[in-house]
């Protein structure tokens, strides 16, 4: 049963912390714990993190980065021909940019969209895009389709 009489502090609470330098019968004397001699054993401005020991360090090593590498490459959406397939199950024969972000496959108007050949196309459209892959220039003739390349 816990009482008055029988509390206690947790007993890491109550411990006093080493006292360094008091001597051998302390635990910490002589060096306390700082080994023996050398720079980082004396008192006062401690060795910089990136001091490598007289070496010259990482960061003076590295070249210095001026400007940026820019790429040069314009990223595309990509729609398949089943996307456009699903498209022309719906009625729509001719499919443009507005009609790819009506019907979800395209977020945002302002999109470079590509069409690369996966699934397949039957029905027989005309398709507005910014760039279209060889097999899916030739699926998309083979079914009787035509591209228009925008610039």
């Amino acid at each position: 049963m816990l009482t008055h009489s029988t509390l206690r502090p947790r007993a890491s609470s109550r411990t006093t912390s080493k006292r360094l330098g008091r001597w051998l019968g302390s635990g910490k004397g002589v060096f306390c714990g700082r080994g023996c001699k050398g720079q980082k054993a004396r008192t006062g401005k401690k060795i910089h993190p990136l001091f490598e020991g007289g070496q010259t360090p990482l960061h003076m090593r590295l070249p210095k980065l001026r400007g940026g590498a820019y790429s040069t490459k314009t990223p595309f959406v990509v729609v398949q021909l089943g996307d456009l397939q699903k498209l022309a199950d719906s009625g729509v024969s001719e499919i443009t940019l507005e009609k790819l972000v009506e019907a979800g496959f395209v977020r945002g108007s302002k999109v470079r969209v590509k069409v690369l050949s996966g699934g397949e196309l039957t029905k027989s459209v005309t398709v507005s895009a910014h760039a279209v892959s060889a097999s899916a220039r030739a699926a998309l003739e083979k079914a009787g389709g035509t591209i228009n390349l925008v610039g």
